[in-house]
């Protein structure tokens, strides 16, 4: 059940444009619908993994749980500079937590695969999260159930 509305400034394929969404209480991440875009004429080519729209491309990661993932910025004229990030947002000083954060984002994929993403984005402390990816993947209840052998 969605919270409230809330128009958020993102850079998308270069621009910096209002996103309007619903703020909910589960980690999800930010999912633009069909018609979003639509109205932003995206173009998508599995080929060679780009979505083309409003000029410019962005490239895309596939995601364990079999949806497309985009880098999102921040505006330019946001307050204080941010480093790029994609649609997802973690706590980057503490490593345990943005383990468990995206060890269940990512639908609890492997380790290795969470570690391409996390090296593609030029995430800080790659190391230290993926240690604490190996760890919390070895103890996850829902891994250790569901997972085979």
């Amino acid at each position: 059940m969605s919270e409230s509305l809330v128009t958020t400034p993102v850079k998308l394929f270069g621009e910096d444009i209002m996103i309007k969404t619903y703020v909910v209480e589960n980690e999800i991440p930010l999912l633009l619908s069909r018609q979003t875009m639509k109205d932003l004429n995206f173009v998508i080519d599995m080929s060679q993994k780009k979505i083309f729209a409003m000029g410019g491309e962005e490239e895309i990661w596939d995601i364990h749980s079999g949806h497309l993932m985009i880098s999102i910025g921040r505006c330019d004229d946001m307050k204080k500079p941010q480093r790029e990030e994609c649609a997802l947002l973690v706590d980057i000083t503490d490593d345990k937590k943005t383990a468990v954060h995206l060890h269940k984002y990512f639908a609890h994929g492997s380790t290795k695969k969470i570690g391409e993403w996390l090296r593609i984005t030029n995430s800080p402390n790659v190391a230290g999260i993926m240690k604490e990816l190996d760890d919390y993947a070895r103890s996850c209840e829902f891994c250790l159930k569901h997972k085979s052998k």
